[in-house]
C-alpha cells in the first residue's frame, strides 16, 4: 500500500492545511494543562483502593497516627536533660501546640508534666500518670531513671543524652494544595528557629517525617523542572546542530518536540491525571523520541539531495521512504508506555499515558508540521549524513566476521542471563535522595540517635468494647511483644503493656480484680483523657504494637511482616489482627508489584514485537531476530547493574516497562530498509541496510542519550536511575542492531 498520494497533499498545496489544523490539534489539547493536578504527597504513589494503604490510613484513624514532623534539638555543649534544655523543650512544645493544624505534639514534656484529666481521687488514674521524674520545683529529678524509662529511651531523648525529639502530628485540611504544605513547613521552621533564638542556645535542628517528606518532592519537582528544560534545549540543539551541520534542522526539530510536550500533557489534563515528582521527566523523554522521529526524515531528505534531487523532491522522497517505519516504530514505543499502565502506581501509569500521547503526536507533526518548519529544504545542505566518515566505520562493522562475532555476544548473553536474578527489589522512600540530602542526612540521625522511622503498627482485635482487658488477649499481646524482642530486625516495641504502671498491675494477669479495674477505668474516660490514644482504640477494642525497626531494605522488611503475620496467625485465634501498618512496608511491596506488573509488560511487548518483526521480514527468522536484538540489551545492563548496585528501585522498574518501546525503533528501521533491498535484489541487503540507516540509528541514539542525560542532575534517586539504566540500554541496543542484527540477517540469507 503506497502513501504516495497522502504525502504529495502534505509537501504540496495542501501544506498550509495540515500544518494549521496540526496547530489547532496542539493548541486543543494544551487546553487541558489546567486540568492536571500536582500531587507532592507520598500517597500519590498508591491506587485509592491499595490494600497497604488502606490498612495504613484505617490503622491511623484508629490510633491517632496523623502525618507529621519529627523536630530534632540537637544540644552541641550541654546535655539534653539540663535545667536549661528542657526550659527550651518546654517553650518549643507550647509554640508548636499553638500552630494550625496541629493536633498533638509529643515529647519529653508529656512525662515531666502530664496531670490526669480525671479526678485526682481515681488511685488508679493517678499511678498511670503520676510524675516519677519530676521534683517539686519542676525540676527534674532523678535524670538516669528518665533516660532508662521505656517511654522515654530512643523516643523523646537520643542514645547519646544530647539530643530531644518532638513528634509533631498535623491534621491538614482535605485537599491541601502544595502551597498550603509548604506555608504550613515554614511556619514550623519559623517557630522552632525563633524560640532557639530566643533562648539563645547553641543547638542544631534537624526535621524528618512524612510532611518534610512530600516538602521535599515538591522541591526535587521544581529543582528538576527548572534544570531539565533549559538544559535539555541547549544540548539537543547543540548536539542537533554539529550532527545534522544545520541550525535550522536543529530548531525545526526542537519545534515538533516541544509541541509534543506540550499536546502529551494537555492530553493528560483532559483526563485530569494527577502528577508526582518522577512524571518531571516525562518531558525529557517526549522531546527526546520525537526529535529522534523527526532526524530519520531529515536524514532522508540530506541523502537524496545528495544524490541530486530538488528540495521538493527530495522531501517527498524522505516523507515516503520513512513513511512505513515511522509509523511502526511511533505505534510500538506508544505501545511500550501504554505498558506502563499496568503498574500499580499511579505516576507511572501517568507517565505512560502522557508520553504514549506525546509520541503520537510527535508523529503527527513530523508528516506535517516539519515539512514546512524545513522549508522543503530550500538552502543546500552541506553534508548528508552518510558521509564518507559514517560510511567507511558503518561498512566495517556491518561486514564483521559472523562466527567471530556471535560466538562471543551468545556467551555474554548467557553470562547476563545468570547475573540478571542477582538484582533486588529495594524501595526505600528516604534513600531516594542523594546522601547528601537535608531530609536523608537528618533521617538517618534519627535512625542513629532514636528509634528510627522505620516503624511498623500491628493492630490485636477483640472485636468487643473493653475486650482489650479480656485475660487471654492480653496474655497473647505479651507474647506477641515478646516474640518481636526477638528478632534481630527490631529496635524496640511500644505498646500499652510497656508502659510501666500498665506492665507491674498486669504482671499478675490470674487478677480478675485488676482487669475489672482497668475495664472500669475506660469505661469513665476516654483514650485522649487517659493520653493513650495511640495505644488502643477509642472503644478499647484493640491494642496497637508498635514496632521501631532497623534500616531494612524492601526484600528484607517484606520477609519480617510475614514471619510476623505468620506468628499472629498462628498464635492470635480466636482474636484477629490488622497489620502491618506503615509506610516503609507500603513502598516496599509497591515497589515488588510495579517490578512483577513490569516484567509482565515486558514479556507480552516482546512477543507482539518478535511478531512485527516477522512480518516485516515476511518469515519465521524475523521472530526470533526481533526477540534477540530486542532482549539482549535488557539482558546485558541489567546483568551488569546486578554486578553493581543490584538494587532496583521504582525507576529501575519503570524502564524494564518502557524501554522496549524505545530501542525496537532501531531494529524496525533496519529491518524495513533491509527488506525493501532484499525484494529489489540488492546484493548484500544487510550491510547496505546499516550504511543507508546507520547514520540516522547513531544521531537519533545520541540524541536521546543526551536528553535522557539531564535526568542524571536530578536529586531524586527514581529519575536518576531511570536515565542511567535508560541510557546504557539505548547505546547498547544501538551496537546491537549495527554488529548483531547484520550477522543475523546474513545467517538468514546464507543458502
Amino acid at each position: 500500500m503506497s502513501s504516495l498520494p497522502t504525502i504529495q497533499l502534505i509537501i504540496g498545496r495542501r501544506r498550509s492545511l495540515f500544518f494549521g489544523a496540526s496547530l489547532l490539534l496542539c493548541c486543543a489539547l494544551a487546553f487541558g494543562l489546567p486540568g492536571l493536578t500536582p500531587n507532592a504527597n507520598y500517597t500519590a504513589y498508591f491506587d485509592i483502593d491499595d490494600g497497604f494503604l488502606q490498612v495504613h490510613r484505617a490503622l491511623s484513624e484508629d490510633f491517632q497516627q496523623f502525618d507529621g514532623v519529627t523536630v530534632i534539638l540537637e544540644f552541641t555543649d550541654e546535655s539534653a536533660l539540663s535545667d536549661a534544655a528542657l526550659e527550651v523543650a518546654v517553650q518549643l512544645e507550647l509554640a508548636l501546640e499553638e500552630l494550625a493544624s496541629v493536633v498533638r505534639v509529643s515529647s519529653i514534656v508529656d512525662l515531666l508534666a502530664l496531670e490526669p484529666s480525671a479526678p485526682s481521687s481515681d488511685p488508679l488514674l493517678a499511678e498511670l500518670f503520676e510524675n516519677e521524674f519530676e521534683s517539686s520545683t519542676g525540676l527534674v529529678q532523678d535524670r538516669e531513671k528518665l533516660l532508662s524509662d521505656p517511654r522515654a529511651k530512643g523516643l523523646f531523648v537520643g542514645r547519646n543524652g544530647n539530643s530531644l525529639l518532638f513528634d509533631v502530628s498535623y491534621e491538614l485540611p482535605q485537599g491541601a494544595d502544595t502551597a498550603a504544605l509548604l506555608d504550613t513547613m515554614q511556619s514550623l521552621r519559623h517557630t522552632v528557629l525563633q524560640q532557639i533564638a530566643l533562648a539563645n542556645r547553641d543547638v542544631n535542628v534537624r526535621y524528618s517525617g512524612a510532611l518534610v517528606l512530600n516538602e521535599a518532592y515538591i522541591r526535587v519537582v521544581r529543582h528538576d523542572l527548572k534544570l531539565f528544560l533549559p538544559c535539555l534545549i541547549a544540548l539537543l540543539f547543540l548536539t542537533l546542530s554539529v550532527l545534522l551541520a544545520s541550525a535550522k534542522m536543529a530548531a525545526s526539530l526542537l519545534g515538533i518536540g516541544v509541541l509534543a510536550v506540550f499536546s502529551g500533557f494537555g492530553f493528560a489534563g483532559w483526563l485530569g491525571l494527577e502528577l508526582a515528582a518522577i512524571n518531571a521527566f516525562a518531558p525529557v523523554i517526549i522531546l527526546s523520541l520525537a526529535i529522534a522521529g523527526g532526524v530519520h526524515v531529515i536524514s532522508g531528505l540530506q541523502q537524496a539531495t545528495a544524490l541530486g534531487c530538488t528540495p521538493s523532491h527530495a522531501l517527498e522522497a524522505s516523507l515516503q521512504e520513512n513513511c512505513l517505519a515511522l509509523t511502526l516504530t511511533s505505534a510500538t514505543t506508544a505501545a511500550g508506555f501504554l505498558a506502563l499502565t499496568a503498574s500499580p502506581s499511579p505516576p507511572v501509569r501517568a507517565m505512560g499515558i502522557i508520553v504514549a500521547a506525546g509520541v503520537v503526536s510527535a508523529w503527527v507533526f513530523n508528516f506535517t508540521v516539519l515539512p514546512t518548519l524545513i522549508g522543503g529544504a530550500k538552502q543546500r545542505l552541506r553534508r548528508p549524513l552518510n558521509a564518507s566518515g559514517y560510511d567507511r566505520y558503518l561498512r566495517r562493522l556491518s561486514n564483521l566476521d559472523v562466527v567471530r562475532t556471535l560466538a562471543p555476544f551468545t556467551t555474554l548473553l548467557v553470562v547476563a542471563a545468570l547475573l540478571v536474578g542477582n538484582n533486588e527489589i529495594n524501595d526505600n522512600v528516604f534513600e531516594y535522595f542523594p546522601a547528601g540530602h537535608e531530609l536523608r542526612r537528618d533521617t538517618e540521625f534519627v535512625a542513629d540517635r532514636f528509634s528510627g522511622v522505620n516503624k511498623l503498627i500491628f493492630a490485636l482485635h477483640s472485636d468487643e468494647t473493653y475486650g482489650l482487658f479480656d485475660r487471654e488477649l492480653l496474655n497473647k499481646a505479651r507474647d506477641f511483644t515478646s516474640w518481636l524482642n526477638l528478632q534481630v530486625e527490631v529496635k524496640r516495641v511500644v505498646s500499652l503493656l510497656e508502659v510501666p504502671a500498665v506492665k507491674e498491675r498486669l504482671g499478675d494477669l490470674a487478677n480478675d480484680t485488676v482487669v475489672n479495674q482497668y475495664r472500669n477505668l475506660a469505661r469513665d474516660h476516654t483514650t485522649t483523657g487517659l493520653g493513650i490514644e495511640q495505644l488502643v482504640d477509642s472503644e478499647f477494642s484493640a491494642l496497637a504494637v508498635h514496632v521501631y525497626l532497623r534500616d531494612l531494605d524492601a526484600v528484607t522488611l517484606s520477609k519480617f511482616d510475614r514471619r510476623a503475620q505468620d506468628w499472629l496467625k498462628d498464635n492470635l485465634a480466636p482474636y484477629h489482627y490488622r497489620g502491618a501498618g506503615g509506610t516503609s512496608l507500603a513502598f516496599a511491596n509497591l515497589g515488588q508489584r510495579n517490578a512483577r506488573s513490569m516484567v509482565y509488560s515486558l514479556g507480552i511487548a516482546l512477543i507482539a514485537i518478535s511478531v512485527i518483526c516477522g512480518l516485516i521480514l515476511r518469515t519465521w527468522h524475523g521472530v526470533w531476530i526481533g526477540l534477540v536484538c530486542n532482549l539482549s540489551p535488557i539482558l546485558v545492563v541489567y546483568g551488569a547493574w546486578a554486578l553493581g548496585d543490584g538494587r532496583i528501585s521504582i525507576g529501575g522498574a519503570v524502564v524494564i516497562g518502557m524501554i522496549l518501546g524505545i530501542i525496537v525503533d532501531d531494529t524496525l528501521f533496519l529491518l524495513t530498509k533491509y527488506r525493501r533491498l532484499r525484494d529489489a535484489n540488492h546484493q548484500a541487503p544487510a550491510q547496505n541496510a546499516v550504511r543507508v540507516v546507520g547514520p540516522a540509528l547513531v544521531v537519533t541514539s545520541i540524541c536521546l542519550a543526551a536528553g535522557l542525560a539531564t535526568g542524571l542532575l536530578s536529586d531524586f534517586a527514581p529519575i536518576a536511575t531511570m536515565s542511567f539504566l535508560s541510557i546504557a540500554v539505548i547505546l547498547t541496543a544501538l551496537m546491537v542492531d549495527l554488529i548483531v542484527l547484520p550477522c543475523l540477517l546474513r545467517v538468514c540469507d546464507a543458502p
